[in-house]
């Protein structure tokens, strides 16, 4: 059986008689041709330019027309004529590799493109997870974060405040005043700085005369 009567089944029967008639008229003009590629116009209600590609891995002829009854997704009468046109002149030879040769419109190839470039997209995304997966479980458990350590001259001026301050019920016979004296040079970083405490009273000011 030629392989243009295998395609037969995937196209409307609008198009394929019209496409047939066209054909048979004449109406098809093959430009470029090849045996997995064609390029020819078809005049019929105007002039329109049709592609024709095969994909033996897929086992597919790939249409497209430039026709508005294609942007619409559909095998056109202008396609047809062009696949009559090629399969009596000897072209698209390689379709006989095919063993169940169909057609889609160049915009059924493109959109299985994009679903299978989305699918590679989420093998990617599946590979990235389970190593981020792995790397957490094998990798050691973060140690518990120490507190930050007091320099040795707080710690000091933090117990002497606490010893000078009165204790409860005390009496306390006058004001005092505390005075903290540190040596808090850039030379003296990271040894023990010498502290002093002065404690004086402060005493009342005499009258006025």
């Amino acid at each position: 059986m030629p392989w243009i009567r295998q395609l037969e089944q995937f196209v409307p029967s609008g198009s394929l008689t019209r496409g047939r008639n066209y054909f048979r008229s004449g109406a098809v003009e093959i430009h470029k041709a090849s045996a997995d590629r064609v390029e020819a116009t078809v005049k019929g209600g105007g002039q329109y330019w049709v592609v024709l590609d095969l994909d033996v891995d897929l086992q597919a002829v790939v249409a497209s027309c430039t026709c508005p009854h294609y942007d619409d997704g559909n095998l056109c009468k202008h396609i047809w004529a062009s696949l009559e046109a090629a399969e009596a002149e000897g072209q698209l030879s390689q379709i006989a590799e095919m063993d169940h040769a169909t057609i889609l419109t160049k915009i059924e190839y493109s959109e299985d493109d994009d679903e299978f470039d989305q699918l590679g997209e989420l093998d990617e995304e599946d590979d990235d997870f389970g190593y981020r997966r792995h790397r957490d479980e094998y990798s050691p458990a973060p140690r518990p974060s120490r507190p930050p350590q007091v320099a040795a001259w707080k710690q000091h001026l933090t117990s002497v405040r606490e010893a000078t301050m009165p204790r409860v019920g005390a009496k306390v016979d006058a004001k005092r005043q505390i005075i903290y004296l540190a040596d808090v040079s850039p030379g003296a970083a990271g040894q023990d700085r010498t502290n002093h405490l002065l404690r004086t009273r402060i005493r009342a000011a005499p009258p006025l005369r």
